[in-house]
């Protein structure tokens, strides 16, 4: 099977940042804030898809919201996440 994408921390941070979110400390995670939600992105790479996609859900980001904060097509964030839900499903079903 073959392993999940991830997403470096760092443009993690980056794109949240985009979305309006703040940084507000930092250490073995990093937690931010858009001062309605609190995010907490792990300091490790890659973030893998499945945890990314929480994050988004979590930062209540729009599929065109997060393709703009991320450089990349709303179609490219959707096939993303569809292969992460894929592949979760398909080590669930083992």
């Amino acid at each position: 099977m073959p392993k999940i994408p991830g997403v470096n921390h760092l443009d993690a941070v980056r794109a949240l940042e985009k979305a309006g979110f703040r940084i507000i400390r930092q250490g073995k995670h990093i937690v931010m804030s858009d001062g309605v939600r609190l995010l907490t992105i792990p300091r490790h790479n890659p973030v893998n898809a499945l945890t990314m996609g929480g994050i988004v859900r979590d930062a209540g980001l729009s599929v065109e919201e997060t393709a703009a904060a991320m450089d990349v097509s709303p179609r490219t964030v959707k096939r993303d996440w569809s292969f992460a839900r894929a592949w979760l499903f398909r080590r669930l079903s083992d």
